[in-house]
């Protein structure tokens, strides 16, 4: 969707039916996915449910008081300086998912990846305030209306909770998705790298199918390489890799990084997850 800060990473949307201009026209965009669809390619959107920019030209005190977010800024406001979204109100939660409806329907994308879910499983995303009851009843009626509709659709929740039945049908008490982003589990590679101890943890989250439900993704995505962390294969390999690209060069750390990089995707993959997904420079 639109945005007007780059370094937002496209987060904080002011215009929740419009693509960027950095992506063309919409007739181009919609012309760019037909084209992929053609090649054989897929194409998932980033939606963002859960919080907008607060520049005034967006929908910010839309009519002059909070309209579509909080009035309250002790939940108003989100730890990345954006609005939340009052969920509560029917016509905010319309207004949400018509958007979404709007992307699969208009322009053929064939899925979308909603972030933060967190944000709307639980108060401000923090598990010690508490469930938040209206966010989660949004997102099951939302999910459930878009299968409806779309049938074909992937409907994917960016998550790093522990919540139960996120890929859980809505009518059996679960959120509705089919797929859970399980951010957690390179974070656990990450800190079982600096602290080897911690293996028998790591293996509960990658096996624990009671907590993550009937469909897993591994995910590397920009959430592992942020703060000034590299992606998870420079991890395990070392700065040496930076200085000694060729295959042919390799040294000890180089080759043994690689060769736990290659574990680390066939553990997961044998331990029953859905799929992966590469961050980019992981294509080695």
């Amino acid at each position: 969707s639109e945005h007007p800060f780059d370094g937002s990473w496209g987060y904080q949307n002011t215009g929740f039916f419009a693509p960027t201009s950095r992506y063309g026209t919409a007739a181009q965009l919609m012309e760019l996915i037909d084209k992929l669809h053609n090649a054989g390619i897929g194409a998932i959107m980033d939606f963002v449910p859960v919080h907008f920019a607060v520049d005034a030209y967006g929908l910010k005190e839309f009519d002059g008081t909070a309209l579509y977010e909080y009035p309250h800024k002790d939940v108003g406001e989100s730890e990345w300086g954006s609005y939340n979204f009052i969920h509560s109100r029917r016509e905010v939660a319309c207004f949400l998912q018509s958007a979404a409806n709007y992307w699969l329907k208009e322009y053929h994308f064939d899925g979308l990846r909603m972030d933060a879910v967190s944000r709307l499983i639980y108060w401000q995303g923090d598990e010690k305030r508490g469930e938040n009851g209206v966010t989660i009843n949004f997102l099951k009626v939302m999910n459930q209306g878009l299968h409806r509709l779309h049938p074909t659709a992937m409907l994917i929740a960016e998550d790093s909770t522990a919540y139960p039945g996120v890929t859980r049908d809505a009518d059996k008490g679960g959120l509705g998705f089919d797929y859970r982003f399980a951010m957690g589990i390179p974070d656990f590679w990450a800190k079982f790298i600096k602290t080897p101890d911690s293996m028998e943890k790591l293996w509960y989250e990658m096996t624990n199918h009671r907590v993550y439900d009937r469909t897993i993704s591994y995910v590397e995505c920009h959430d592992q390489c942020i703060n000034g962390d590299d992606a998870m294969i420079w991890r395990l390999i070392g700065d040496a890799m930076y200085t000694r690209m060729s295959p042919f060069n390799a040294t000890w750390n180089e080759t043994r990084g690689v060769a736990l990089y290659r574990l680390m995707r066939a553990v997961t993959l044998n331990s029953a997850h859905a799929g992966w997904l590469n961050f980019m420079g992981a294509e080695v």
